[in-house]
């Protein structure tokens, strides 16, 4: 049988590399034309080459390295006898084999077909929603603006959307037309710029409508005030507070109030704190509810007028209700039971007020109505019954 053209080449291959000789000589005929071929251009090194040109070729270095390892294991797997026999092992025809193998595949891309059908609905369903909220928010946006008109932004935006400095960007034209629109976009805004300085060092009067402009709702939308203040250089006003404030003149005095020591005591432990804005106090509780505190306010400064729910915004953070766990007694019937009477003498209009320790003073006398009253009650209820006694 003839040998074909790679059996032919493989001999001649191990023919001369057998000789030392002629092995040396064609590896100085490679390194000559590999030289040549650099100084020529046809080929180059490594540092040479672009990052993707030495990607590839290190890729194709490693083919060739891997290729070599495989061939000597396999060379060495077949040189190298098994050290004791083995009982062949029954093994699946190589047909059933194969065919069990494709069955598994095709049953596998099915399956991530079917996946991949539903990922892409998925998709498709996400981006029809985005899509519809853009519109949404564009009509919005349209809306908001007068008769539909572009915002600031978006003008800047569009006059800069193709513009390139650059000569190979675009046609020669279309760079003169978008230069044009700039610089009569930046001569207006210094124009009006200048003549708004003129109006503002000529007349007193348009001053302050000039800065109430500086400091309109598109200026601070936008963030441009500082820029205008300094192009225009003059202060951008500001809204003037009332002297008479009450929240600014009530606020030390109402806090002075609250951490008095009979209106809130300071809580012992060391680590029994409150922070809010980066400022650490220490807790302080309530003695009282914050309707007597207001009432009590009240009456030690006749001269001040407070309402209820701005005396409970003015508190300060860290004077606080008391909890379970302030209590300086337990919470048992005994020690509730005052409190209890004291809230039903208030339901029967016995007592003007349900504080406790206030109610103490007049509770003497109270009782005493009321216990008179029972009595007349069950005499009468007595005498119905037994009209003999009456």
């Amino acid at each position: 049988m003839p040998l074909t053209n790679a059996e032919k080449q493989r001999r001649y291959r191990e023919k001369r590399d057998s000789d030392p000789n002629r092995r040396a000589e064609f590896l100085a005929r490679c390194k000559s034309k590999y030289q040549s071929d650099i100084g020529v251009g046809k080929r180059k090194r490594i540092i040479e080459m672009t990052p993707r040109e030495q990607r590839k070729q290190r890729k194709e270095w490693r083919k060739i390295k891997s290729k070599e390892r495989k061939r000597k294991k396999s060379n060495h797997t077949i040189l190298t006898p098994p050290s004791s026999p083995q009982p062949a092992l029954e093994q699946i025809p190589p047909e059933h084999h194969s065919t069990r193998r494709k069955k598994r595949l095709m049953a596998k891309c099915y399956r991530d077909n079917d996946q991949l059908r539903l990922e892409i609905a998925k998709q498709k369903r996400l981006a029809h929603r985005l899509q519809m909220r853009l519109l949404r928010l564009k009509r919005k946006s349209s809306l908001n603006t007068p008769t539909g008109q572009d915002t600031p932004r978006s003008k800047a935006r569009k006059l800069l959307r193709h513009w390139s400095t650059e000569k190979g960007e675009g046609s020669r034209a279309k760079r003169r037309l978008m230069k044009n629109q700039v610089k009569k976009a930046l001569q207006f805004q210094y124009t009006l710029n200048a003549e708004l300085m003129n109006k503002y060092r000529s007349k007193n009067k348009g001053k302050q409508a000039l800065s109430q402009i500086i400091r309109g709702k598109l200026m601070r939308k936008y963030k441009i005030i500082t820029e205008a203040v300094n192009e225009f250089r003059f202060t951008a006003g500001r809204q003037r507070q009332k002297k008479g404030s009450l929240s600014k003149r009530l606020t030390d005095r109402v806090c002075s109030f609250y951490e008095r020591d009979d209106i809130s005591r300071i809580t012992p432990g060391i680590k029994d704190t409150v922070t809010k804005n980066g400022i650490k106090k220490q807790r302080r509780v309530m003695t009282e509810s914050i309707e007597i505190i207001h009432e009590r306010f009240i009456l030690e400064n006749t001269d001040i007028k407070i309402s209820y729910p701005t005396f409970c915004r003015m508190r300060p953070f860290w004077v606080q209700p008391p909890k379970d766990s302030d209590r300086e007694t337990c919470a048992c019937k005994y020690h509730e039971n005052m409190q209890f009477l004291v809230n039903s003498l208030h339901g029967l209009n016995c007592l003007h007020r349900k504080d406790y320790k206030r109610s103490l003073r007049c509770l003497p006398v109270t009782l005493t109505k009321w216990i008179a009253c029972t009595e007349d009650v069950w005499n009468a209820k007595m005498s119905f019954f037994n009209p003999e006694t009456g």
